[in-house]
């Protein structure tokens, strides 16, 4: 059993995390430490760690972000199970062993719990989005909410991730991808509403400022991931679905940026504009409600009207 936890600039928070994996009830745990280049005291603790613990396996790398840091203990994992938990985040003592059990008894590819999140005023609120439920892309996912987003309240088998690795491409919702690809392999997943993760916030998340024009770059080229995202899930007509919706409007409101913001070329804009009328004639396939096919044709007929009515606020 592997368990991944990227690190970089966490030593507030390190400690806690670190105490709460090597305190699990499942045995021979392999936990792999990813420094990511931090600057901060989280390395020293990482080694403390590490020399205390036989199981701790300590890397280093230069900074690349969390997605570069997962490939690389992905890279360096052995376990027949694979889990990442993030480096200021904690966990239950069952965490590891329950997930495992799930995957076991239900002979899934994925598995994932409830958790509550912790915000920075120290309010906690519950996340069960689910109960205990089964699905595949051959199977009827009646209810995409239920879709699991993010890998650090899941678990995978080593033999369902083979050589897919997170694309580092992509800034925000990148774990999303990473499931998907696995989920159209195909791959089961199994969810059970077991709060078993707590997710602490300590400031802004990275999509709080990812409409801000200096990320507009990044983002030009994370929306090809985000197509490869769309091909991904072809085979699965509820998931193909919502990502094309969110395709469409995430595009809908860099093209809004462009021009409020005055960012970005003439063939970028083309470019986005040819994605979003693509992929706006593919949601004719898909049975959205009326709400949904206004919403979609404004984001094709008008991005910057769309983004006025949704609300949507640039940063910087």
């Amino acid at each position: 059993m592997s368990v991944i936890i990227p690190i970089y600039n966490c030593e507030d928070y390190l400690r806690a995390c670190l105490d709460g994996v090597l305190s699990q009830t499942y045995p021979d745990l392999e936990i792999i430490l990813v420094d990511d280049g931090s600057t901060d005291g989280s390395y020293a603790i990482c080694e403390e760690y590490a020399a205390r613990n036989a199981g701790v396996m300590l890397l280093r790398k230069p900074n690349g972000g969390p997605s570069s840091a997962r490939n690389h203990g992905l890279d360096h994992a052995s376990g027949r199970y694979v889990a990442f938990i993030d480096s200021d985040d904690t966990v239950d003592r069952r965490y590891i062993g329950y997930l495992v059990g799930l995957l076991r008894d239900e002979h899934a590819d994925m598995a994932s719990c409830g958790y509550d999140v912790t915000a920075p005023d120290g309010t906690v609120t519950s996340i069960e989005p689910f109960g205990r439920e089964r699905f595949s892309p051959n199977g009827d996912m009646t209810d995409y909410a239920h879709f699991p987003y993010t890998v650090w309240h899941m678990m995978f088998t080593r033999e369902a991730i083979g050589d897919t690795r997170f694309d580092e491409r992509v800034f925000y919702m990148e774990d999303l991808k990473f499931i998907v690809e696995i989920f159209m392999k195909p791959g089961a997943i199994v969810n059970t509403s077991d709060v078993l993760y707590h997710q602490i916030r300590h400031g802004e998340s990275t999509t709080a400022n990812r409409y801000a024009p200096s990320n507009f770059g990044r983002y030009f080229t994370m929306s090809k991931a985000l197509e490869d995202m769309c091909d991904l899930s072809r085979g699965c007509a509820k998931l193909h679905g919502e990502r094309l919706k969110y395709l469409i409007k995430e595009d809908a409101v860099m093209l809004a940026l462009m021009d409020a913001k005055h960012v970005g070329d003439d063939s970028q804009r083309a470019y986005l504009r040819k994605v979003i009328a693509e992929k706006y004639r593919e949601t004719k396939r898909h049975s959205f409600g009326f709400k949904d096919r206004i919403v979609l044709w404004l984001c094709s007929w008008s991005p910057s009207l769309y983004r006025m009515i949704a609300r949507v606020d640039f940063e910087g």
